[in-house]
């Protein structure tokens, strides 16, 4: 009987034990949501460069009303590439797209920051500092047959319809790859 009594002391204790760090472990919770893309090219576009994040520095306005801002690069990274089929891959074109441009001229990104900086835009350049044109094709030549590619291109700001006033400024586009 005495043991009978212990064993259940026994379970009794643990199982107080047990219940108090399971109630702990639930302190807070959340989910995580995996996304992803099975795409049908040569290469993958590393997840970084999937939604690209380019800070173009802090430019005084004086500076940029007689100028550019300094261009700052644009890379777009590509991993896993298989290059060398029956027909090799040796560039790929990259088109730039945007319904955000401004009024004065279709090729410079539009500020979409409210309350932001007012006339200045975002020109997209080749790494040579060549502008690209939003909705236009650039062909890059891919390095051998190197797994990982990386696209250089540059950004830069510039004033657009008058004196730049200070504030954020923040402009998007769209690429699309194309490999030949």
């Amino acid at each position: 009987m005495k043991l009978i009594k212990k064993s259940l002391l026994c379970l009794a204790v643990s199982a107080l034990f047990t219940a108090g760090s399971v109630l702990a472990a639930d302190q807070g919770q959340g989910k995580i949501t995996f996304k992803g893309l099975v795409i049908n090219a040569p290469c993958s576009v590393d997840p970084e460069s999937v939604d690209l994040q380019v800070s173009l520095g802090e430019v005084s306005d004086k500076a940029l009303a007689t100028g550019v801002s300094a261009a700052v690069p644009v890379n777009i990274q590509l991993n896993d590439c298989v290059l060398d089929g029956a027909t090799p891959i040796t560039k790929v074109k990259v088109r730039f797209d945007s319904t955000n441009v401004t009024t004065e001229n279709a090729d410079l990104l539009a500020n979409l920051h409210a309350g932001g900086a007012q006339n200045v835009g975002v020109r997209l350049l080749q790494e040579n500092e060549q502008h690209i044109g939003i909705g236009s094709t650039v062909e890059v030549p891919l390095v051998g047959t190197n797994k990982t590619q990386i696209l250089k291109f540059k950004a830069h700001m510039e004033p657009v319809g008058g004196a730049p006033t200070p504030g954020d400024v923040e402009a998007s586009a769209h690429y699309v790859l194309e490999y030949l």
